[in-house]
């Protein structure tokens, strides 16, 4: 029994086997003939005749009968913008713009109405291919590629000055060839380079091709003939310009005497901060171990050495003695605890020694700098103010001409004018000179003027112009200032103005500086004086702050920096009194920074010439005052 209920047991296990087996390939068998008999069902892929190249095609090729030839592909594999047989009419004739290998399709973009057979054919509409001889310095030693973007500058002398000047000329113009390589060129070159075949690109060549309109071209032809051109590489992404008309050799100068000054600090810092070390007790020492003597003195964030109150020692020329002390140059000791900042910024000892170094600015003064209004200075065309020969405009026994002029009791012509009932002169555009009007040698006349005993003209406010005076072609008369041989601007305190100020509404020239797009004045380093900005007492700009109603700096995050402790350092950095830089702040040097109402008396003001000189040689002058 027992045996035969194991047989049972096999067999029927065993069965059980084989249903799930049949089941599952009965599974597998349906699956595949519902595959099969979905494939039957299916709509077959539809054939679409295209137009194909019937061998391999380069670009430039004529597209005909010769060229193409139809071919039947699956719908699923055509592209959009294929040609079909029904568009090759529109297409015969044309020409092949780029490569097209045999048997496949001709797309839309690839057919053009013509190709380039020359160079000529390459230029934009209204672009012009102007090549000017370079060097191989002006080559960047052959670096220079097509495609690259290039500024222009000229080196010449202006007018009759013999000192020459460096002036923009083109920015942001396309090298379009060097030497004999065009851009293309130059493109199908890189690639073989970067398939590791030697692309052969040419380095040495004496010519450039620029891109530039028909004017621009002109403009490039008289600079090259007056000057020697100056080429910089830019990057192609930088559309940046040069933020500068011209630059004198006075810049040249003053540039030389900053980088200067700057070694002579850094020296100067070297020693003092190089010999004093802050010890585990906290004490000061120097590196010999001796404590120095005054211990009121910290080592700052920048290490510098300062005393308590932030005043910087480490620019100053001072040392230490063997005794630890901190002496001068001549060895005289030095205390920093009676040391005096005088109205000047000047720092003094005790007794009245004076320290070398840069003066000590503070907020003591600071106001907030009001940048409406501001406009960019312009000195072209200006002239020295000529009132030698100047007399007072007599109208008595003047008589009209028959070609529309008045003569003068003394012979004097004025073009284009007539006499009202009065006796005065009506000028053509409708202004009436009256006899309180004063004629300079040249013709120009001065309304409501007089001449003093001393030859000099006084304006009908009282104010004095002197042969030291300037007119700009805006007809700005600045006083006590003369023209230099180079065209620049020269103050009655020897400061030189050039083509680049801007000059702010209250009559304010800062110098070496333009406008950007958004209003704000950019400086010859770069920095950006906005409204956010602080003006010290001596003229010097904070930028990036502003001040709170206590005269506290407020940064642009809202952080408040008590007056009393900030520094303000000789490299135009900002630090708290512990050498901690001020992110964001940054100063502007006032030396080149004038008032207009530095030059002209207080209550003064400005004559204003508007609509510059007439034709005929009469000024129209009107009082702009000068803000106090």
């Amino acid at each position: 029994m027992a045996t035969s209920s194991k047989k049972t047991i096999t067999l029927l296990v065993v069965a059980i086997g084989l249903g799930v087996l049949g089941a599952f390939l009965a599974m597998l068998y349906l699956n595949a003939r519902e595959s099969s008999l979905r494939d039957l069902l299916k709509p077959k892929s539809e054939l679409v005749a295209v137009v194909v190249a019937s061998k391999d095609l380069l670009k430039g090729d004529v597209l005909d009968g010769n060229t193409l030839s139809i071919r039947e592909i699956p719908a699923a594999y055509v592209d959009n913008n294929a040609i079909r047989p029904g568009q090759f009419d529109a297409i015969e004739g044309k020409i092949l713009q780029q490569n097209l290998a045999v048997g496949k399709m001709l797309l839309a973009s690839y057919v053009g109405a013509d190709f380039p057979l020359d160079f000529s054919d390459t230029l934009t509409i209204k672009r012009r291919a102007m090549t000017i001889q370079v060097d191989e310095m002006s080559t960047f030693t052959g670096l220079l590629r097509p495609g690259n973007r290039i500024d222009l500058f000229v080196n010449i002398s202006i007018g009759d000055a013999q000192q020459k000047s460096i002036m923009p000329v083109l920015e942001n113009v396309e090298v379009l060839t060097t030497g004999r390589d065009s851009a293309y060129d130059y493109t199908e070159k890189v690639r073989f380079l970067r398939g590791g075949v030697n692309p052969g690109i040419n380095q040495n060549f004496t010519t450039v091709t620029l891109n530039v309109t028909a004017k621009e071209a002109a403009i490039l032809a008289s600079a090259q003939d007056k000057g020697d051109l100056l080429v910089l590489l830019r990057n192609r992404k930088d559309k940046s310009g040069s933020g500068f008309s011209v630059i004198s050799s006075n810049q040249v100068l003053a540039n030389a005497k900053r980088l200067e000054r700057k070694e002579q600090l850094r020296r100067s810092t070297e020693k003092l901060s190089d010999n004093v070390v802050l010890g585990k007790d906290g004490v000061l020492r120097n590196k010999e171990g001796v404590a120095l003597s005054n211990q009121n003195l910290l080592i700052a964030a920048d290490g510098t050495i300062r005393t308590k109150s932030g005043i910087n020692l480490s620019s100053r020329g001072l040392s230490l003695n063997a005794k630890g002390e901190i002496v001068d140059k001549d060895g005289n000791v030095i205390d920093p605890d009676s040391l005096v900042i005088a109205a000047d910024g000047s720092l003094m000892t005790s007794d009245g020694r004076l320290l070398d170094g840069e003066k000590v600015q503070s907020l003591a003064g600071a106001k907030v700098k009001n940048i409406s209004g501001a406009t960019p200075l312009n000195i072209g065309g200006a002239k020295q103010l000529n009132t030698v020969g100047a007399k007072q405009l007599n109208l008595a026994g003047a008589k009209q001409q028959a070609d529309g002029s008045v003569m003068l009791a003394d012979g004097t012509i004025i073009k284009d004018a007539t006499i009202d009932s009065e006796g005065n002169l009506v000028m053509a555009d409708g202004s009436v000179i009256t006899a309180d009007s004063v004629m300079l040698a040249d013709g120009t006349i001065l309304k409501d003027a007089s001449v003093d005993s001393d030859g000099n003209i006084v304006m009908a406010d009282g104010s004095v112009i002197t042969a030291n005076s300037v007119m700009l072609a805006d007809g700005t008369i600045l006083k006590d200032a003369t023209l230099d041989s180079e065209g620049n601007l020269v103050m009655a305190d020897g400061s030189v103005i050039t083509e680049n100020s801007v000059m702010l509404a209250d009559g304010t020239i800062i110098n070496d500086a333009t406008l950007d797009s958004a209003g704000n004045i950019v400086t010859a380093d770069g920095s950006v004086i906005s409204a956010n900005s602080v003006v010290l007492a001596d003229g010097s700009v904070i930028n990036g702050a502003t001040l709170d109603s206590d005269g506290n700096l407020v940064m642009a995050d809202g952080t408040v920096i008590k007056a009393e402790d900030v520094v303000i350092n000789a490299d135009g950095t900002v630090s708290d009194r512990n050498g901690n830089l001020l992110a964001g702040l940054s100063v502007s040097k006032s030396s080149r920074t004038k008032k207009v109402s530095d030059v002209l008396p207080v209550g003064a003001s400005v004559d204003y010439l508007a609509g510059g000189i007439s034709k005929d040689g009469i000024l129209t002058v009107q009082k702009l005052p000068v803000a106090k």
